[in-house]
């Protein structure tokens, strides 16, 4: 009996081996195929999530990154000699400082000055004049303060010449000091 079932099974694999070379080789599309099922069967459905919502959610966290840390806030200055604004960036204070079409909240956000990557990497919130790390950032344009409207500073934002207008809320400007 032992003898039989050896038999077969070497008879089985010979017969096996014969059939092997008449097999056709799988492309290897569809190989990557299968693997691309197997791989994505893996994980977990995407759900898309609408640009607005990216937006909100940056928004709420960002704001409140900002509010729960006052005493770790960066502010731009304003130059004595000039009267161009700068900050530079500082990974130990935080800041996110939007340039608004009018002397309004609700206006129109023309350009970001932040700290926060999910802020500036490709300009999510369409500014205008760009999203910006820090003024030394900011390649062709330069921010100039000229006055103070109620709780906003007018700014120009230059480049050779004035190329536009906007406004900072003035808490988040300060005059430089004298060293």
């Amino acid at each position: 009996m032992k003898k039989l079932t050896f038999l077969l099974i070497i008879s089985f694999f010979f017969t096996s081996c014969k059939n092997e070379k008449e097999l056709k080789p799988i492309e290897k599309s569809k190989v990557n195929h299968i693997e691309k099922l197997e791989i994505d069967s893996l994980k977990r459905p995407k759900v898309e999530i609408s640009q607005d919502s990216k937006l909100e959610t940056i928004e709420k966290e960002n704001s409140e990154m900002i509010e729960k840390d006052e005493e770790y806030i960066n502010k731009a200055l304003i130059s004595k000699n000039d009267s161009l604004i700068w900050i530079v960036a500082n990974m130990k204070r935080d800041h996110r400082i939007f340039g608004f079409e009018k002397p309004d909240l609700n206006s129109k956000r023309m350009i970001l000055l932040s700290i926060f990557t999910n802020d500036v990497e490709n300009n999510p919130f369409n500014c205008p004049y760009g999203a910006f790390y820090d003024t030394n950032k900011m390649k062709d344009i330069e921010l100039k303060f000229k006055e103070n409207i109620g709780n906003f500073a007018k700014t120009e934002v230059l480049d050779k010449n004035t190329k536009g207008i906007v406004y900072f809320e003035k808490k988040w400007l300060e005059l430089e000091q004298d060293e």
